[in-house]
C-alpha cells in the first residue's frame, strides 16, 4: 500500500545524567523516538494507517538520603509508552490519549 513497515521508528536516541553530592542525588533521562506509521485493523477488516509523530520522553528525579540505604525523592515524568493500535483505533481513541503518560510523585526507597 505504499506505506513503511508499521511500528518501526525512524530513529532512537537516549541520554542520561546521574548526579550524587553528599546526601543529595538525582537523575535526568531523555529519550527521543522518531516518527513511524502505525497500522490497525478496523472492525470492517480493512487496515488503517496512522502517522505516529516523533516524541521526546523526559524523566527527572531529585532525592535526599535520610539515613544509610534510604532515600526520599520527588520525580516527574513526561513521556509515552509503547503501545499498539491493533483493534483500538479511530477518531474516538486518538493516538495521543492511548500513549500519553505524565506523572509527578514522591517516592521512599530503601537499598539493602
Amino acid at each position: 500500500m505504499g506505506e513503511r513497515f508499521a511500528y518501526a521508528p525512524t530513529s532512537k536516541a537516549n541520554a542520561w545524567l546521574r548526579v550524587k553530592e553528599g546526601r543529595l542525588g538525582g537523575y535526568l533521562a531523555l529519550q527521543h523516538v522518531g516518527g513511524t506509521t502505525a497500522e490497525a485493523l478496523q472492525a470492517q477488516g480493512n487496515p488503517f494507517f496512522e502517522a505516529r509523530p516523533a516524541f521526546l520522553q523526559v524523566h527527572a528525579q531529585v532525592g535526599w538520603d535520610l539515613w544509610k540505604g534510604s532515600q526520599v525523592a520527588v520525580y516527574v515524568r513526561n513521556g509515552a509508552k509503547a503501545f499498539t493500535l491493533q483493534g483500538a483505533t479511530g477518531p474516538e481513541r486518538p493516538t495521543a490519549y492511548q500513549a500519553a503518560r505524565r506523572e509527578a510523585g514522591l517516592t521512599l526507597g530503601w537499598q539493602f
